[in-house]
C-alpha cells in the first residue's frame, strides 16, 4: 500500500500515466464528466458507476486497471466498496484512488484501513491527482501534463485553457 500523505513532493518534469482503463464512481455527474475529460485527454479508457453497488457489479463483469471513487454515495458508499473489492480475489489487486471532501486525518485513515492505494481531497488539486495517477499506473515522460501546473486554485483558469475544458464542468471549483 502506498503512502497517503496529503502533500507529497511532486516532480517538476512532465508526467503521463500509462494508458489504463479507469472506472469513475461518483453520484455527482459533474465529477464524473470532469474526470472523464481529464482521463480521456491522457489516453485512458473511462467507464462510470453512480454508486458502490453499481460499480461492484460492473467490475465483476468487466474489471479495469484503476478505480477512482467518491467516499460518500447512496446505496453503497466508497469505504464499503473498497472493502468488498479487497475481499474478492479477482478484484483485490485493483488500484484504488478515493476522493472526498471529508479530508480529516480520521477520514484518510479509514480509507487506508479499508484498502485504498491513494486518497485525494475534494476539491481536487490537479497536480496531486496527476502525480498519484501516474504513480499508480506507471509514469512515463510525456507531454500530457504541463511541466509546471499552477499550485493555487486561483490559477485554475490556466489549466482550463490548456485543456480546453468546457467551463460548465468547473462549477464548484
Amino acid at each position: 500500500m502506498t503512502s497517503m500523505d496529503p502533500s507529497p513532493a511532486l516532480p517538476e518534469k512532465r508526467i503521463q500515466a500509462a494508458p489504463s482503463s479507469v472506472l469513475v464512481v461518483d453520484d455527482e455527474p459533474d465529477f464524473r464528466e470532469l474526470f472523464a475529460y481529464y482521463l480521456g485527454k491522457m489516453g485512458h479508457t473511462v467507464s462510470f458507476a453512480e454508486n458502490g453497488e453499481e460499480a461492484l457489479a460492473r467490475l465483476r463483469r468487466d474489471p479495469c486497471d484503476l478505480v477512482l471513487l467518491d467516499l460518500r454515495m447512496p446505496v453503497m458508499d466508497g469505504l464499503e466498496l473498497i472493502r468488498q473489492l479487497r475481499a474478492e480475489p479477482a478484484l483485490a489487486g485493483l488500484k484504488i484512488i478515493s476522493a472526498s471532501a471529508l479530508a480529516y486525518p480520521e477520514d484518510r485513515a479509514a480509507t487506508q484501513q479499508a484498502g485504498a492505494d491513494e486518497f485525494i481531497a475534494k476539491p481536487i488539486q490537479l497536480r496531486e491527482f496527476f502525480h498519484k495517477l501516474a504513480r499508480l499506473t506507471g509514469a512515463v515522460d510525456g507531454p500530457v501534463v504541463p511541466a509546471a501546473l499552477p499550485a493555487s486554485p486561483a490559477d485554475t483558469a490556466q489549466i482550463i485553457q490548456w485543456l480546453q475544458v468546457p467551463s460548465a464542468l468547473w462549477r464548484g471549483q
